[in-house]
Formats: structure tokens, sequence, C-alpha cells
């Protein structure tokens, strides 16, 4: 009404302004003054109105959504009026927008009845426009869904205020109403009477000093859903120990609760469609024949053909094959590319053989494999232990394979060739380049400087020296270093590109000149700001995220770090972008390199790289939002996207017969 009252006045004096003018006299310099004068009145009176009515909007049509608020830092207790506390419920209908006035407002817009806004606007103008609340949510028809955040109801600092695309659209459970309520800050919040407690599988574990052990993860407990007030939870036990596929199979429990998955949807996702287990003869370079152990794991092809990586390592067991072919599952369903979840290993050391016998090896372990892969059916790829080289031996096997008239057809059999024998651009550094476009994404939303920062990378091979290399191409400094042969630190830096030479050439950082001899202890101690675990699983266990001192760990291996070590780090604030995310850039390359076998198409490393940072960037808003949302951690949001996508094509498609 005031807004009102003042524009009336500024346009009535506007008004006689130019009527004198016009009557005044012939002066041309008097009229044109006038004019401008009553522009100017109308501008200010049109910024006024709207200004009100952007701080209107601003105080009465904000939905909060789980840990989306929690990005506003705590205000102390503030003033408040009995007509605050009277304010009605609003109910919050089926989907929230994020306001298109404020493109980086972290708190959600609802779409509620015309009477609640009103009724808002009327509790908003009785208080102070300084005063904060603490916004519950309750979801009184589905258990576990009870959250705690805080708002500034009347205006958001600018500094939480990050990133959050605008117009992006969040569902909610359908035609589930929300009820929202107002109460002090330092009123403790506990779950209406009406709403349950939420179902939670909790983990614990251990770590070793060289390769921690995961966490077994406990039996389902009913825990309550009221923030903890008493101090962060106790450590994890250090006597259990887990498989990898067990800790892969707790975070998908974890998932599966958060997004109400059905159970025999858990039940199909839980373990593989088929393993393999092959053993198979080979002729030595002395003339000896020995027999090797060799797995595929096809874990799930809902979405498309299988995907999954071939490992060459010591310590490839079948165990480790499932989870990693699980993995796989999430990652494509993450990325949202049309493939599903595989992986195989051969379980020996390839340094210890020669380049001959090597490639006897690769060509004995396709043939045993045959039928079993194939570009329609199972799509193998580099891993641990493998290169473009034997990618090139196994697509040559299996042309021979097939009838004559195929050989040129099913180039797509394996992705990771050389480019000369049907490779893509970029697929090499392909994996190291995703975790890049994933840490600028994070830098980016948290306001986080790359050039003169620096970093640890533990793991020097394909997916650790290229993400060095590029980003000392940004600024990053490489000032710590590791793999299997030991640890190196350089204060000034290492030249990631000499390093990456050193280690093609010699196999191993052991007895680079351009740096110092350290403990793993003192790897995991040394201040770095970003932390890169780019080797194999379960390497940051509970004594390494003790002293870890990083602000970010970029998971570039799979698995690197347990569950036990995960809770350690977030008590104490080191952020996590986990694997599923941040090291998905080598199976999205997989795919494009795919899509151009079948397409006889050949794209530049620009496109390629351009493609994969849309894909990369994509994802890491849909887990940041969904973490927010549903406040849970990046990797549990990562699998339950991964989750949803996957029911949905079930639902669709149904269970046959």
């Amino acid at each position: 009404m005031r807004a009102a009252r003042l524009r009336r006045k500024v346009v009535a004096i506007a008004v006689a302004i130019v009527a004198i003018a016009a009557t005044a006299g012939p002066s041309t310099r008097f009229a044109f003054a006038c004019v401008v004068v009553a522009a100017v009145g109308l501008t200010i009176t049109a910024a006024h109105v709207f200004a009100r009515v952007a701080r209107t909007l601003d105080a009465t049509a904000r939905a909060p959504s789980g840990t989306l608020a929690d990005a506003a830092p705590a205000h102390g207790p503030s003033r408040w009026t009995d007509e605050l506390s009277r304010a009605p419920r609003a109910l919050v209908h089926d989907e929230v927008r994020l306001p298109r006035y404020a493109r980086a407002d972290p708190w959600l817009r609802a779409r509620a009845g015309a009477s609640d806004l009103r009724a808002l606007r009327r509790a908003r103008r009785s208080f102070d426009r300084r005063a904060r609340t603490t916004v519950s949510i309750a979801r009184t028809s589905r258990p576990g869904a009870f959250a705690r955040a805080r708002s500034d109801v009347a205006h958001p600092p600018r500094r939480a205020r990050r990133h959050v695309p605008s117009g992006l659209l969040i569902p909610l459970p359908p035609k589930r109403p929300v009820k929202l309520s107002l109460s002090h800050p330092s009123t403790t919040l506990t779950p209406s009477a009406d709403s349950e407690a939420t179902s939670v599988r909790s983990d614990a574990g251990s770590a070793g000093p060289v390769a921690a052990s995961a966490p077994a993860p406990a039996p389902a407990s009913r825990v309550s859903a009221k923030p903890r007030r008493d101090g962060p939870p106790p450590a994890p036990s250090e006597a259990e120990a887990a498989s990898f596929f067990e800790v892969v199979q707790g975070h998908l429990d974890r998932a599966a609760d958060v997004v109400d998955l059905p159970q025999h949807l858990r039940a199909i996702l839980s373990r593989p469609k088929r393993e393999l287990v092959l053993h198979f003869p080979v002729q030595m370079d002395d003339g000896s024949v020995r027999v090797f152990e060799g797995y595929r794991v096809q874990h799930n092809d809902v979405l498309g053909p299988f995907k999954g990586g071939l490992r060459f390592h010591p310590s490839v067991s079948l165990d480790d094959v499932k989870a990693l072919a699980a993995l796989m599952t999430w990652k494509s369903a993450l990325m949202d590319i049309p493939f599903g979840g595989g992986k195989g290993g051969i379980s020996f050391d390839p340094r210890g053989v020669s380049p001959a016998e090597l490639q006897r090896i690769t060509r004995r372990f396709t043939h045993a494999l045959g039928e079993n892969i194939g570009a329609d059916h199972d799509i193998p790829a580099p891993d641990v232990g493998t290169d473009s080289r034997v990618m090139a031996w196994m697509m040559d096997t299996y042309s021979n394979m097939v009838g004559g008239a195929q050989k040129q057809s099913v180039k797509g059999v394996v992705t990771g060739k050389p480019v000369a024998s049907g490779g893509t651009l970029g697929r090499t550094k392909a994996t190291g380049q995703g975790a890049v476009f994933a840490l600028l994404a994070w830098a980016k939303e948290n306001g986080f400087e790359l050039q003169g920062s620096t970093m640890a990378v533990q793991g020097f091979g394909n997916v650790g020296s290229h993400l060095a290399v590029i980003l000392s191409r940004l600024g990053v400094s490489t000032v710590l270093v590791g793999d299997h042969s030991g640890y190196l630190a350089n204060e000034e830096g290492f030249n990631a590109h000499k390093l990456q030479h050193w280690v093609e050439t010699n196999g191993s950082i052991a007895g680079y000149p351009g740096g110092r001899i350290i403990t793993r202890e003192e790897f995991f101690a040394t201040k770095a700001d970003i932390f890169a675990p780019c080797a194999i699983e379960n390497q940051i266990g509970v004594a390494e995220a003790r002293t870890l001192d990083s602000k970010l760990v970029l998971e570039g291996a799979n698995g690197p770090t347990t569950p036990a070590g995960e809770q350690i780090l977030e008590e104490r604030g080191v952020e996590i972008l986990p694997d599923l995310l941040a090291n998905s850039g080598g199976v999205v390359v997989s795919y494009y390199e795919w899509l151009q076998n079948r397409r006889s198409e050949s794209w530049s490393e620009e496109e390629v790289d351009a493609k994969l940072s849309k894909v990369i960037a994509r994802a890491y808003r849909a887990v940041g939002d969904f973490a927010r949302l549903h406040g849970t951690s990046r990797r549990v949001a990562a699998y339950a996207i991964a989750l949803q996508r996957l029911k949905t094509v079930y639902d669709e498609r149904g269970i046959f017969p």
C-alpha cells in the first residue's frame, strides 16, 4: 500500500509538471527539463515497486528442502512476534522451482496456494527483516523423510547463494504434501508423531597401512531421524572387515532406502546376471606352459550391452570383478548412456611377462571368452594393467573368430583402441579429463581458485598422470605422488610431463630424480589442497582419513575410500567427489568411440572433450541437487540417481514372462 501511494504521488507530480510546461510558454529548454524530471520520477517509482515485489517473493515463496538450506550459516536468536507464530502451514505441491530472479539462490521457491502466500506475506511484515528462522519439513506420508534446515526468511546472505542453475525442476514424490512450519532457531525439532523413523544401514571397518580394509555392513537398524546434538558419531570398530563387493552393496542399500527401491529390484541389482571363471593355458617364452585364471562378470544389461574394463593385476579376484562390474552399471546409469555394467580381469602381474607373452595371454583369454563378448553384447575396455595395445590384440583376435563378412563390422567389440585401429581421439586421457571437468564444476560452485593450488596424486598411471598434466595447465601444482613403488614429495611441484614420460619408460616413479622419498604416512599427512587417489580400491581407511590434510578428495580410482574412512572425512569437513561421478569420463568416451565405430565416423578431440564436459557438468548438477534435496552425501546421491533411472526402465519393461 505504501508503494502504491508513493507511485500515485510521483505520477501526479510528473503530470502536473508536464502540464505546466505545456502552458508556460515557448521555452523549449524548460519543457524538456520538465519531461526529464517526469521520466526520472517514473523510473524511480518503478524501481521501488519492483524491489518491493522481489523482497516479498524472497520472503514468502521459498520452500526449504533438506540440506539445500544448510549452505546458509546459522545465525543467532532473532526477534519474534505473536503473529509470526500464528502463521498457517502451507502445503507445497508436487514440484519446486528455483527462482529466476535469483540465479544463485540455494533456497527453493514453492508453488503454493494463493491464500497461503497471502498469509505468509502478512506474517512477514510483522517481524524484523533480519530475523532468522528454523524451518522443519516433516513428510507425513513417507517414513524417513524428516529433515532439518535453516533459512533466512527476509534477506538470505549473498555468500550463501551459490551456483544453483535457475529454472531447474526438482521433482518431489507425487501427491505427497509437505508440512511447512516455522519455529525459533534454538528450538530442538523432532519428527511429528505420524512420521516414522528412517531405516539406515550402518557400516564399521578398519584400514591397514598399505591397503585399507573396508568395513563390514552391520545389520539394518531403525534410528531416529532427529539431527545429532551430542557430537559426532562414534568411530567405527576396526575389528570388522568386508570385501570390496560388500562395500559396494552397502552403498547400494543406503541409496535404495533413499529412493524406496522395491525389494524385487534390490534382489535383481544386488547380484550379477552372469559370472564367468576361465582357466586357459599359455605357452611362455621359455617353452613352459602356464595356466591362467581369468574372469568376466556381466552385471546388468537392462540399459544396453554390458560395458566394462579389463584388469591385469595380481590382486584380481572374482569378488573385486563383481564389485567393479556393479560400479559400471551405476556409472552408465548416472551418466545416462545406453550401457550396462561388466568387468573382467586376469590374476597375474603384467610387468612380470614379456610383451610377446602378454600378447599371447591376451589373445588366449579373448578366444576363451568367445561369444560372451561382442559389439552388441559385452564391450571390454582398458583398465589397470591394460592399455590401447591390449585392446587392439583383443579386437584382432575377435575379428578372426567371426565370419569374414563381419570382420570390419566388429571394431566396436572393445573400446580404448589405438586411433589408427578404430579408436577415438581423447580416449586415453578420458578418465583423467572427466575428473578435471568434475573438479572445475566443484571449484566454480565453492569459489575455489585452482591457480596456485596444490595436489597429491596416488597412482601415476593412465588416470593419475593425465590428471596431473591437464591440471598443470590450469595452475595446479602436483607436490606429492605415489604408486606401487613408493612415494615422492617436491614442495616446488613436479614437472608433470617429465614424470609422466618417466613412468611410461620405467614403469613406476621409482628413481625419478625430481623428488625426495617419503613414507606412506608422510604422504597422507602432508598438506595438499586436492587429494586424488587414482590407484586401486580401499586406500583411504581410518588411519589415512584421520591424517589426511586436504580440502577435497577427488576419486580417480574405483572405491578408493572405505566407508569408515569416508565417515571420518565427512566429520572433518573434507569434501569428496565420488568415483561414480569423478572417474566416469572413461565410460562416456568409450560410448563415443562405440558410436563412431557403428557410424563409421571420426570425431575431433575438441568435439569429444566438449561432449564429455557437458555430460559431466550435467551429472554434477544432478548429484548436487539430489544430495541437498534429500540430505545425503554425494556418493549416496549418485547411486540413488542411477537406481531411479534403472527403476524407471524396469517399471516400463516389466519382468519377463
